[in-house]
């Protein structure tokens, strides 16, 4: 193995600060891969989760390993090396199992990519007893495992809590042989949301309504501070699960029921926990402003002189208090969603929040001393005119009026819809690559002058191969292998730019 991988993954490891530690002496080997930079993969709470349900099984060690960055990703294939784990630096080849944790369609590309540099077929059907066995879950295979399902032996749909630690007690019942492998297929087949491809021709339904068992109720935190995420020192707490709301174009409150606030004990537990390592607080959740005791865990982080930071947040939510507590406790960018600048928009797609509340959040906001602001807009949503888009450009008129006097700022994020599966837009497509150039142009080309007013906007030709893979069946599998295949190093879901395009925390509020 070349010195500059294991110096750069000594280097990596010696920067980490681990929150908590695990024995990592079990019998079985599990490599937990993010798909994705560790830039990326660290930054993801989810990740984090599914690292300390797998450790803290007494019969179970769990490594992690990452898509090489851009200026190590060469030294691997010179020489034809293997991927390697980061704490055990053993070959990813060698573990028992091989566990992928997947948030974003557009890193399915890169699940091919690892298990190549890996040595591991992408087809289940091609690999026999020398393998790992290859898992894998998270928010984009619950959308829709059906594009990657022969890449897999067992996908999990649904929350990690709910199927991961019967799966676990499973495979230890089998004392888990890569030659017998149908024993613990047909042990687990009965398991809430695991999908089995090789001998299940469709996935099971999403497990919603469910409760995780109560031994695994811990709330989500950062289990690494490492500088080297999008985070670097904050601490993050998942302080609810689920969305009180029903937007029309979101998973969120349709996969993840009900909404579940976590004990408001077992926070301020965890804010004590995050101040032996930091005063940087990040509260993550679909609905953070609703938890029914928000102002309680912002004061309690206020008083011992914490920092708290969120992602956007619901405008129809938001009271003088609450933004108070927010400013107080160190939140400067406060970001809206409203999603369009059309009212009549907003209801069809379920949004509730009316121009009149988004303007007096507006004015409260800065009246407590707001100055910075983000916006989230969306075009291409069914039915959209023209004279929709430039509503938003109203939108944003009144907002960057209302804050130039004080200096203020707007950056305004516009993505395109992306239908996605189990909302009431799947049925909906999205907008062609030239009609997404002609409607961001109506949106941003008043502003081209503005000093005041920044836009950030997704790639059309990403938010197209995006939809792609979200709604894609088995047969598409194909059509994704041989692009892989073909142009992974051209492609834009390729190895993740150090500053990526994530709402800061989690994808919430929307």
């Amino acid at each position: 193995m070349p010195f500059q991988i294991i110096k750069h993954n000594e280097n990596i490891r010696k920067r980490e600060k681990k929150v908590e530690n695990f024995a990592q002496s079990g019998s079985f080997r599990t490599c937990l891969v993010y798909p994705n930079t560790y830039y990326a993969g660290m930054s993801n709470l989810g990740f984090h989760k599914v690292y300390s349900i797998i450790n803290c099984h007494p019969e179970f060690y769990c490594d992690r390993t990452f898509l090489p960055d851009k200026e190590i990703l060469p030294l691997y294939a010179k020489g034809k090396r293997k991927l390697i784990a980061l704490e055990s630096e053993r070959p990813v080849q060698e573990f028992d199992i091989v566990a992928f944790s997947v948030s974003y369609e557009m890193d399915f590309l890169n699940i091919l990519k690892i298990l190549e540099l890996s040595g591991i077929p992408p087809k289940s059907e091609d690999r026999g007893e020398k393998y790992p066995l290859i898992i894998a879950g998270g928010a984009a295979v619950s959308i829709n495992p059906e594009i990657i399902a022969p890449f897999f032996d067992i996908l999990f749909l649904g929350e990690g809590e709910i199927n991961l630690p019967p799966f676990l007690d499973s495979f230890l019942q089998n004392r888990f042989q890569r030659q017998d492998r149908n024993n613990l297929f047909h042990q687990i087949s009965t398991i809430p949301g695991i999908y089995i491809p090789s001998i299940m021709n469709t996935p099971p339904s999403i497990p919603t309504d469910l409760q995780p068992p109560t031994s695994n109720l811990k709330t989500a935190h950062s289990v690494i501070l490492s500088p080297d995420t999008e985070f670097a020192t904050m601490f993050l707490i998942e302080i609810s699960r689920g969305c009180p709301f029903s937007c029309g174009f979101c998973t969120l409150s349709l996969m993840n029921k009900p909404f579940r606030p976590a004990p408001l004990d077992e926070i301020l537990k965890l804010v004590d926990m995050g101040l032996s390592f930091t005063k940087h607080f990040g509260l993550v959740g679909a609905a953070v402003a609703s938890h029914p005791h928000i102002k309680e865990i912002l004061k309690y982080i206020m008083e011992r002189n914490g920092e708290v930071s969120f992602s956007s947040l619901r405008a129809d939510v938001l009271n003088e208090d609450k933004l108070n507590l927010l400013f107080k406790a160190g939140h400067r960018t406060l970001t809206l969603a409203p999603e369009t600048g059309s009212e009549k928009l907003r209801k069809k797609i379920n949004k509730t929040l009316t121009d009149e509340k988004l303007y007096q959040t507006l004015k409260t906001a800065l009246k407590v001393g707001f100055r910075e602001f983000r916006l989230y807009l969306m075009i291409g949503l069914p039915h959209e005119t023209d004279e929709d888009i430039l509503a938003g450009v109203d939108m944003i008129n009144q907002i960057a009026d209302s804050i130039r006097p004080l200096g203020g700022k707007l950056t305004v994020s516009v993505n395109p819809l992306i239908p996605k599966p189990h909302t009431p837009l799947a049925v909906y497509s999205i907008n062609d690559e030239d009609e997404i150039k002609r409607k961001y142009e109506i949106l941003i080309s008043p502003f081209y002058k503005s000093s005041l007013v920044s836009f950030k906007t997704e790639n059309p030709k990403e938010s197209i191969l995006q939809s792609f893979l979200c709604k894609g069946n088995r047969q598409d599998s194909e059509y994704l292998l041989k692009f892989y295949k073909k142009s992974f190093s051209q492609i834009t879901a390729g190895i993740t730019k150090m500053k990526r395009k994530n709402p800061p925390v989690s994808k919430e509020e929307n």
